[in-house]
């Protein structure tokens, strides 16, 4: 399985809320938006979990 079946990028987050990276950096800070997941050896971003999006997108909801 590929990881962009399971994680979105930056951009692909803003794109699909129809916002800008500064204003979903600030709704992530807020509590307010799925937080991007990070690799816990080096702290790297690998992106936003997909099915966290979808579900906040669906339903404007946190899981």
């Amino acid at each position: 399985m590929n990881i962009n079946e399971h994680y979105m990028t930056w951009d692909e987050v803003c794109h699909v809320v129809n916002r800008t990276k500064p204003t979903v950096w600030r709704w992530v800070q807020k509590g307010a938006f799925p937080k991007p997941k990070y690799r816990k050896i080096d702290g790297l971003l690998i992106g936003f979990d997909r099915k966290e999006i979808e579900h906040y997108c669906q339903t404007g909801e946190l899981l």
